[in-house]
Formats: C-alpha cells, sequence, structure tokens
C-alpha cells in the first residue's frame, strides 16, 4: 500500500513519517491515491558530458569503458538529485550503461588504422532523461 502527501502529492510507502518531496508530516493529511489528481506531466533533460573523460575513449577496452560508465554516472546524478528538488522524478533507466544500451547517449565514433589493428575511438556528448512530475 502507498499513501501520497496532501501538500506535493509524492508517492510513499504507507510506513513512511514525514514526505520525501516537501517534508510534510504524512501521518495527518495523507489522501489515498483516488483523492489526488494523477495528472503528469514531462520533461527531457540533456546532461552534457565534459570533454575531460569522455573524449577519444578507446571504448571497445572493458576497463576504459567502465571509467566512462563510472565518470558518467558521477555527472549523471547530481543533476537528476537537482531537478528532485522542484519535483521531478526519472520516468526511464538513469544509469550511464543502460542510458548508452538504449541508445540515449550521444556519441561520436571514428576508426583508428594503424599496420596491425583497427581502433574504435569514442567521444561521448550528452545523455537524455525523460522526467515526470506530479500537477496538482
Amino acid at each position: 500500500m502507498v499513501i501520497y502527501c496532501s501538500k506535493c502529492g509524492k508517492q510513499h510507502p504507507a510506513d513512511a513519517n514525514f514526505c520525501m518531496g516537501c517534508g510534510q508530516s504524512l501521518k495527518l493529511g495523507a489522501q489515498s491515491p483516488q483523492s489526488i489528481p494523477t495528472h503528469w506531466e514531462y520533461k527531457d533533460v540533456t546532461i552534457r558530458f565534459p570533454k575531460d573523460g569522455f573524449t577519444d575513449i578507446q571504448s571497445d577496452v572493458p576497463k576504459r569503458y567502465g571509467e566512462v560508465v563510472r565518470l558518467g554516472n558521477s555527472v549523471i546524478l547530481p543533476r537528476l538529485q537537482q531537478e528532485g528538488h522542484d519535483g521531478w522524478q526519472a520516468e526511464s533507466p538513469t544509469d550511464f550503461r543502460t542510458l548508452d544500451q538504449l541508445g540515449l547517449v550521444k556519441k561520436r565514433e571514428r576508426f583508428s588504422f594503424a599496420l596491425t589493428a583497427t581502433a574504435t575511438r569514442t567521444t561521448y556528448e550528452y545523455a537524455t532523461i525523460r522526467l515526470k512530475r506530479l500537477s496538482l
């Protein structure tokens, strides 16, 4: 069972005491899902990656790609936390690896040729994440 904050509409587990969105007490003033309007508004946010650590990466080397994933998550998380202060929450996955697999990370690839091997070099530019919030 879930309860909703009467002030901001954020959903919480039934045993929660305070709203994580606005701090309102949930024991007094909590409402059932039927009494809260369920109109969501949506927006797509673009999170740009800095050049340092995301440019000209040999992404077919697992260790290098793992570093990019770690760095990517360290850029994405603070932005999502910032959006969360305004009531926005992610509608879809937010981790770099999944976003990349879903094609939500914009990247440019180039191929470098040597006498003995071909290497793919990738520059990661930005990720797009869909957010939603309850509109009261």
